[in-house]
């Protein structure tokens, strides 16, 4: 049952990347407010989704509150930097920096705390999946376009975006750790609502009396941004609960990460017409032999 369920976050979350970059694509406004725009409105949805999973009974401790103002701080972050590269750069150049993080950083934290412990063949296995990330996402030199050029910013926004993503998973455990898992969806709540009353301060910030113009939308990117804030809350909602039940959060955080890699594959080779070579075949053989001997051996 709980393979069931990572899959099925894998699915959303893959969902939700690639969503977040056609809404990006659909906005009729300044495009610089899309990332804003994303962020209230997911952490509005989120907000809702997480208070109705908890059945609106509300257990809000000081610790928990203050991880949750960090997390939304490092989410906003995450969320800006999100938009940005997706605009800037090939989305299979993003993925390789977001998802390392992701695995990378968790499994190094937890492992240094001592909260985790994976045999020699499981801790080869989370590193296997770096060179075989970097080979998913190679791209021959005849098969690139403009939208493939790499920028130093665009690298920048990738490297911000990898310890941004790698923070985040870390917190989520660490409010468990310390404060329990009975206020996990509180935990979740209050952080993607501490990074939507940033974005909205932002909003305000820059558009004074007209911040209400940057929330109209087109049809397709109206879609786009509910169908992306829907997918978001009810997996990140999923996920804690997964992060409840898993006692090693390392083989958690690579198995969610690495499927999010083979399955925004398979996205991009549908929706965005992009050509596998042997390299990227190679690259998913090995991320699905390394999570095989996770959870195996």
């Amino acid at each position: 049952m709980q393979y069931l369920f990572i899959l099925v976050t894998v699915f959303l979350y893959t969902s939700q990347t690639l969503l977040s970059k056609l809404f990006t694509r659909e906005y009729p406004n300044d495009k610089s407010m899309a990332t804003y725009v994303y962020s209230v409105t997911v952490g509005i949805t989120v907000f809702i989704v997480s208070l109705f999973f908890s059945r609106f009974r509300v257990t809000l401790s000081a610790l928990t509150a203050l991880l949750a103002v960090i997390n939304g701080i490092v989410l906003f972050i995450y969320n800006l930097s999100l938009i940005s590269a997706s605009r800037k750069g090939p989305y299979s150049v993003f993925i390789v920096f977001s998802i390392t993080g992701s695995i990378i950083i968790p499994a190094v934290f937890f492992n240094i705390m001592g909260w985790d412990s994976l045999s020699p063949i499981q801790f080869i296995a989370v590193f296997t999946t770096v060179p075989a990330i970097y080979l998913v996402s190679y791209k021959d030199k005849n098969n690139s376009s403009e939208e493939n050029k790499i920028s130093p910013k665009f690298i920048i926004l990738c490297i911000v975006n990898m310890l941004a993503n790698g923070i985040y998973g870390i917190m989520l455990t660490l409010q468990q750790k310390f404060t329990g898992e009975c206020e996990r969806e509180e935990m979740t709540a209050l952080t993607f609502m501490s990074a939507a009353v940033i974005a909205l301060f932002f909003i305000i910030y820059r558009k004074k009396r007209e911040f209400l113009s940057v929330f109209k939308n087109t049809a397709p990117s109206l879609i786009f941004l509910l169908s992306c804030a829907t997918c978001s809350a009810v997996s990140v909602n999923i996920f804690v609960v997964l992060v409840t039940l898993i006692e090693n959060k390392s083989i958690l955080y690579t198995f969610n990460s690495a499927g999010v890699m083979v399955c925004s594959v398979i996205f991009s080779c549908i929706l965005f017409k992009e050509k596998l070579n042997s390299k990227n075949i190679i690259g998913c053989i090995m991320i699905c032999a390394a999570l095989t001997a996770m959870a195996v051996l």
